[in-house]
């Protein structure tokens, strides 16, 4: 009987809320000057919906509050702390909902489908809640800070300490941020952020180097980093082809002696000049927890890349051709042409050559058809393409028994070394080269 009787008072008291006058400040936002209030609403049918309410209001009072903030904030002082509008916003508008404590719920009322409610924040006991995290967050900030200057301090490690001071800070624009003979913490961590942009360099030992295209042979240039002159370890570096095409390091950090070897992989690309851009890799100091604030300021550092110049040549190939007959059509040129063709250049010594390309081209004897008077003759095609320094094969093709024919014997041989060089230059010397020269 007693559960029934529970149910039956839970079911009244619900009845009671739902049917009681409607209060005024569903309708008329209610004022007053010692609260941030905010009234919701939400739908009755979500299973949650009074977290989803309080959800809603704590996103209203936090953006009452940056606006209040912003509103005690100038556009120059903005532009003086490097953040953007949407960035500062943004940033306040989520510390402050995070960093709201003691949210009330003054009042609520109830019909059939929806649910209001009425929440406020005291101000002045916020004000003094922000100001105690402020001072907080000053206090830790100095410490980053004057690790960041022990002169044992590498700038790879202390780039984050500023980037994690700015993150502390960057809540608190409208507030005093003093530490030392009153001096912001703020200003002196931003101002010696942004001189790290003049102060490091990125440099080439060599501005200008000849190489060679499409060649799969590793070529390296030496780089530096260096902050005020003196050298910097650990320093994460990223390049790319700024102009040109290639295949370069996925990644780089410079020694103890603040030196990277950048890794020249292959240069796809045979036009010439290209150039090759080096840079401080940023986004690897910077920790996903951090602000939007604070990551579009990083962003604004700048920090001037170096460049590389290439001076870039084709590849040169010897070619060593044979038809073995006993007539001969002379079609070297033939296959020296679709090697130009093929953007790559033919070498007139041995010597000078990147590779050594062998065609081999053998005439067989076929049949003599006498109802036609014609004649058949067979060729045999061996490709082979080889270095030139240690004679390894790199790579061998070979297409046998190629028919080909003519009225006289002479024809029919003169004929083969015809067919050949055009099977030759309609894939197969494609095909040879490819993985070596042309992928």
């Amino acid at each position: 009987m007693r559960p029934v009787l529970a149910i039956l008072l839970l079911i009244g008291l619900g009845a009671c809320s739902i049917g009681k006058t409607q209060p005024e400040w569903v309708n008329q936002d209610p004022y007053d000057p010692l609260y941030y209030q905010a009234v919701v609403s939400v739908d009755r049918s979500a299973r949650n919906y009074r977290e989803l309410a309080r959800d809603k209001a704590l996103r209203s009072i936090a953006m009452q509050i940056s606006t209040t903030i912003e509103a005690e904030i100038n556009v120059s002082e903005r532009e003086a702390w490097g953040v953007m509008d949407s960035d500062y916003l943004s940033t306040l508008r989520a510390t402050s909902s995070a960093s709201i404590r003691d949210l009330q719920l003054k009042d609520s009322f109830a019909t059939g489908k929806d649910y209001y409610a009425l929440y406020r924040l005291n101000k002045a006991e916020y004000q003094a809640q922000r100001a105690i995290e402020a001072r907080r967050a000053v206090n830790a900030s100095v410490e980053l800070y004057r690790r960041f200057q022990d002169p044992t301090t590498e700038l790879a490690h202390g780039i984050p300490l500023l980037l994690k001071a700015l993150d502390n800070l960057v809540n608190y624009p409208d507030m005093e941020l003093l530490y030392d003979d009153d001096r912001n913490i703020y200003n002196d961590v931003l101002g010696t952020l942004q001189a790290i942009g003049s102060e490091l360099s990125t440099s080439f030992e060599e501005d200008r180097m000849a190489i060679k295209a499409r060649l799969a042979q590793t070529q390296y240039a030496r780089t530096s980093v260096h902050h005020r002159g003196a050298a910097c370890p650990n320093i994460p570096l990223q390049s790319s082809f700024d102009e040109g095409e290639g295949l370069l390091s996925s990644s780089l950090i410079t020694d103890r002696n603040g030196e990277a070897l950048l890794e020249i992989r292959r240069v796809t690309s045979p036009q010439t000049p290209q150039r090759i851009r080096l840079e401080i890799d940023k986004n690897a100091f910077i920790n996903d927890s951090y602000s939007s604030a604070v990551k579009r300021i990083w962003e604004s550092v700048h920090i001037s890349p170096a460049y590389l110049t290439l001076d870039v040549s084709r590849p040169l190939i010897y070619l060593d051709y044979s038809f073995i007959a006993s007539y001969q059509n002379g079609l070297r040129d033939n296959v020296a042409n679709q090697l130009a063709n093929l953007q790559l250049g033919v070498a007139t010594k041995l010597d000078e050559a990147d590779y050594l390309l062998e065609v081999r081209i053998f005439a067989k004897k076929g049949e003599h058809l006498d109802n036609l008077n014609y004649y058949t003759s067979y060729g045999d095609i061996h490709l082979s393409l080889k270095d030139p320094k240690s004679g390894s094969t790199v790579n061998y093709m070979e297409k046998l028994n190629l028919k080909s024919g003519g009225n006289s014997r002479e024809k029919a041989e003169r004929a083969v070394e015809q067919d050949a060089v055009k099977a030759i230059n309609d894939g197969l010397l494609y095909r040879l080269l490819y993985d070596a020269l042309l992928d």
